[in-house]
Formats: structure tokens, sequence, C-alpha cells
């Protein structure tokens, strides 16, 4: 047995990962920054960058799916995509969006520019992933397993919602 780690080691891995997400948080806003400019010059609206950007954002939850398939662990995979599902829509997003109305309240981002508006834009996310979520929910509660009808149902809402934020978003 091994001793349980010191409070000292706690506090360094804590610190060192605090400064670690601090750096690349900043360097992943500076590629997100470029990514938008440089999208939007070309005549792309912004829902496509925040698709494009989402899509690299997930890439560690796609290989942890893929790897969880290809093992047979299909309980693991299928728990990480509905966790993939809901926790940016109705967990990040909102809270995301008090802390920044918080930091412009108190001056620390600017009103205009630094706040992320509660409009169709912002709400249009929480509102067109509800029908994926439900769909898979409602799947998984009545026999425990997706089979393909249900499958191809999630992919089609999922594709709708997609397309309607990338083209009307």
């Amino acid at each position: 047995d091994e001793p349980p780690p010191s409070w000292l080691s706690i506090a360094g891995y804590g610190l060192l990962g605090a400064v670690t997400s601090l750096l690349g948080g900043h360097a992943v806003g500076d590629f997100a920054d470029a990514l938008v400019d440089g999208l939007n010059a070309a005549g792309y609206p912004e829902m496509v960058s925040a698709i494009l950007l989402s899509l690299f954002a997930g890439a560690g939850a796609y290989v942890m799916i893929a790897t969880a398939h290809a093992k047979k662990m299909y309980d693991i995979a299928l728990a990480n995509v509905s966790g993939s599902i809901t926790q940016v829509p109705f967990v990040v997003l909102p809270a995301v969006m008090i802390l920044m109305a918080i930091l412009a309240q108190a001056d620390v981002i600017p009103h205009e520019g630094g706040v992320l508006a509660i409009d169709l834009e912002t709400t249009s996310v929480v509102l067109l992933a509800f029908p994926s979520m439900l769909l898979m929910w409602k799947s998984i509660q009545d026999d425990g397993k997706l089979n393909w009808v249900e499958t191809a149902g999630m992919v089609a809402v999922f594709g709708l919602t997609i397309y309607f934020l990338a083209m009307h978003g």
C-alpha cells in the first residue's frame, strides 16, 4: 500500500494544472479568434466557425468513444456520447454566459463585444440541442439499447440541427 499524497503535492499539482490551463486556454482563444476572423473574411457566418471549433474541442471525446467501441465497451461509449451532447449546451454555455455577465458588471471585460448576447443565435444552440438529447434519452429508456432506426433518427435530428445553425444561426 502506498501512503496518501501530501497536501503539498496536491497543492503543487493543482497549481500546475491551473497555470497550464490558463496558458492553454489563452492559446486556444487565440486560435479561435484567428479561425473566426479568417472564416468571417471568407464570407462564412460565425456559426460555421463555432461548429468547426466544437469539432476541434471534442477531439479527445471522439477518440475515447471510438476506442470504447473498438473494445466493445458500448456502455462507456454511450455514456460519453450522452455527456458530450448535454454538457456544453446545458451546463457550459449557461455558466459561461452568467460568468461573462458578472465580469461585465464588474468592468473586468467590456460591455460591448465582450459579452455573449442572449439572443436567437445563442439560445438556438440550447433549443436545438434538446431534441437530440430527448430522442437519445427516450431511446435508451425504452430498452437500454439503441437500434439502427433510433440511431438514424438521432443522426437526422443532429444533422438538421447543424444545418440550421450553420445556415440560419
